[in-house]
């Protein structure tokens, strides 16, 4: 039995020759189907989007790409998040995307664990019937603090 070697995961960040690769990514099937919004988005709309968020940084926000031996397979990104009604303080939002190619290798535990020094605290929304993600936000040291009930 032959082991495999140990990936070198790094992240940067993104650029504008990242666009047409976030975007893809983003808009596949199957990050669709385990996405808050799995409305396919539109390129103009991307264009807009990155422009003004990931390479300007308005709204306090950051996308990385995430980098496997050198190579994109994935990305991670971060916004802040307001407080609500002076309550909350405010943390950093959260999402990250790996291709299929990818998945069940440890990247997005690595890529996960490196984003989140950087962004404290931080929070993810994860769809409950999304296990994967689910198992990779507690490995990298979430942990619940609230669910959300709907009755549809």
């Amino acid at each position: 039995m032959t082991r495999r070697a140990k990936l070198s995961v790094t992240l940067r960040r993104a650029t504008p020759a990242d666009s047409r690769f976030l975007w893809r990514l983003r808009n596949s099937a199957d990050v669709r189907a385990v996405s808050g919004d799995a409305e396919k988005i539109p390129w103009r709309g991307h264009v807009l989007w990155y422009a003004r968020i990931a390479l300007m940084g308005i709204g306090r926000s950051d996308v990385r790409v995430i980098l496997a031996d050198g190579e994109p397979v994935g990305y991670v990104r971060a916004y802040w998040d307001t407080p609500r009604g002076g309550v909350d303080p405010g943390c950093w939002g959260g999402s990250i995307a790996i291709t299929i190619r990818a998945r069940g290798r440890g990247i997005g535990k690595a890529a996960l664990r490196q984003f989140v020094r950087r962004h404290r605290p931080c929070r993810a929304l994860v769809r409950a019937d999304n296990e994967a993600s689910l198992a990779l936000f507690r490995s990298a040291g979430f942990c619940a603090s609230m669910v959300e009930l709907v009755y549809a």
